[in-house]
């Protein structure tokens, strides 16, 4: 099996007035492991991006609609101005980034846009587009989390607040649960609470079909009840590796990182980068468990927001 079949697909955005062209690339994007969204319009395409969590790229066209309603022949480099600058604005308001590049048959505007955003012509070989595409979201936090860890990552992907995302990749992200400092070792501590708060709170609406909204209390508190109403019953249905791990990473986190400051002279029993790290990999195994006992249900696809 070649390495581009084994990795898997990411989604991208193609805003681009020629349905045809948007359909012979979208077939061979497929190829490259590429899935392929479609507008003929910016209007349309910046409700897309807004709406699907999920989109890793946006390729746009030079000239192009900017309302699904604009006349025919009236496409202009207005359109590009608009888009990019309204696309910059969302991603410093929403603090997420998703690259994107130009892709365009007009030569005549290479000169204006080459050398502050890559550019590409629809008349070249698309597979150097793709490459760009795939090297881009390799950059990206979520990328290196998804490659480096698939399984996991189908749970965050399909779930995560944008935010939390964020924070598990940067967990991840060369090894930072193994920096030994005494902070960094509290910061991690302190972040796989979070996140498995928050992944707790996502087994809730989507397992046990829960209202967060009507729950007031610490989300420590939350959180036990959803482990003793899904153990609740005949079948004991978390396993004894998962409970474990969520008691131990509550009563340390809860001593040494939530509340507490930690004196000199109880630095050497503070726990250790090793035990950190085994809490950071039980994290991920929880997330490939949580998944499964979704599924046993109800197949779900929307992200759970974040509730404090």
């Amino acid at each position: 099996m070649s390495k581009e079949k084994e990795r898997k697909p990411i989604k991208a955005l193609i805003i681009d007035d020629s349905t045809d062209y948007t359909r012979e690339l979208t077939l061979k994007a497929a190829g490259r492991q590429i899935i392929l969204r479609s507008s003929t319009n910016w209007q349309q395409g910046f409700d897309l991006i807004k709406a699907d969590k999920q989109l890793q790229f946006v390729i746009l066209d030079a000239r192009c609609y900017i309302t699904e309603t604009q006349e025919t022949g009236t496409e202009s480099e207005r359109f590009l101005v608009k888009a990019i600058r309204e696309l910059e604005a969302w991603m410093r308001e929403n603090n997420k980034y998703i690259p994107f590049c130009i892709n365009t048959g007009y030569s005549d505007l290479k000169h204006i846009f080459e050398g502050e955003y890559r550019l590409f012509s629809k008349d070249d070989n698309s597979d150097t587009l793709f490459e760009y595409i795939w090297n881009e979201y390799h950059k990206s936090l979520n990328g290196q989390f998804s490659i480096n860890f698939p399984e996991p990552a189908l749970f965050t992907e399909q779930f995560f607040t944008e935010e939390n995302k964020e924070k598990i990749a940067l967990l991840f992200q060369n090894d930072r649960f193994m920096k030994p400092g005494v902070e960094d070792r509290r910061k991690n501590l302190a972040d796989i609470r979070v996140i498995s708060e928050h992944f707790w709170d996502i087994l809730a609406v989507e397992y046990l079909n829960e209202d967060l909204k009507k729950f007031k209390d610490e989300p420590s508190k939350r959180t036990g009840l959803y482990i003793y109403k899904i153990n609740n019953g005949d079948e004991k249905k978390i396993p004894e590796f998962i409970y474990y791990w969520s008691r131990t990473l509550f009563d340390l986190s809860s001593e040494y990182a939530m509340h507490n400051s930690i004196g000199d002279q109880t630095l050497e029993q503070f726990p250790t980068k090793y035990l950190i790290t085994s809490l950071s990999y039980g994290l991920l195994n929880a997330l490939v468990w949580g998944l499964k006992i979704i599924y046993s249900k109800k197949p779900q696809y929307r992200v759970v927001p974040e509730h404090n």
